[in-house]
């Protein structure tokens, strides 16, 4: 079984974050994900994030955070996964190479499929709660 880093990422604007409806054709088929990409060979996972976000979104990363880490375990890999919130970028998100995309506000955060997604999400979130609140 192979072992492979992702990168799995969301922008975050105003008080909603951005996941996609995986299409049909993809892994996940019609499940709310966050949007995500295999770290190619010999690329730091920031070089993979700035790629990945370019190639799925058209938006070029300024300010980000790794706000979790998790294991997954597929059918033919084991997937190491970097989950970064977005709060700052260039460009206007569009849809590229991923499903349907979707605002959600943090009350949503359950409707994604993943528990490692809704931990992410859910980690970010109480983040933003504490600096509001400080």
């Amino acid at each position: 079984m192979n072992n492979v880093k992702c990168v799995v990422f969301f922008p975050i604007r105003d008080e909603t974050f951005l996941a996609e409806i995986r299409p049909n054709n993809d892994t996940d088929p019609g499940r709310m994900m966050l949007p995500a990409g295999h770290v190619e060979s010999g690329e730091k996972l920031e070089e993979a994030l700035i790629r990945e976000c370019k190639e799925e979104l058209d938006i070029l990363p300024v300010e980000y955070t790794l706000v979790h880490r998790n294991t997954r375990n597929m059918q033919d890999e084991v997937q190491d996964c970097y989950f970064y919130a977005i709060t700052k970028w260039s460009g206007e998100v569009k849809q590229k190479d991923v499903g349907q995309l979707k605002w959600m506000s943090f009350s949503d955060e359950n409707n994604l499929y993943l528990e490692s997604s809704r931990t992410a999400v859910a980690n970010i979130h109480k983040k933003i709660h504490e600096h509001i609140i400080k």
